[in-house]
């Protein structure tokens, strides 16, 4: 049955639920949601369910790039 919210869905299933399985095995894990919704409440949410980041598309390649070098001082 699918979900029906403003949550993302993947594969009829809400991302907080894949993230909290995610945490769950893999605390470390850096996890960065690639969406279409550019609400500031859809950011907050998306962070709040247990992604690092968030980027908006469409977005310049660039900006991916530069995500996985920030990563780890974010995390340490």
């Amino acid at each position: 049955m699918p979900v029906h919210d403003s949550e993302i869905v993947l594969c009829n299933r809400k991302i907080s639920t894949y993230l909290k399985e995610l945490r769950r095995e893999e605390k470390e894990l850096w996890v960065l949601i690639l969406s279409a919704r550019s609400e500031v409440d859809d950011r907050i949410a998306g962070l709040d369910t247990g992604a690092n980041d968030y980027l908006v598309k469409p977005f310049h390649f660039d900006k991916l790039e530069a995500r996985p070098s920030a990563a780890p001082v974010c995390a340490g």
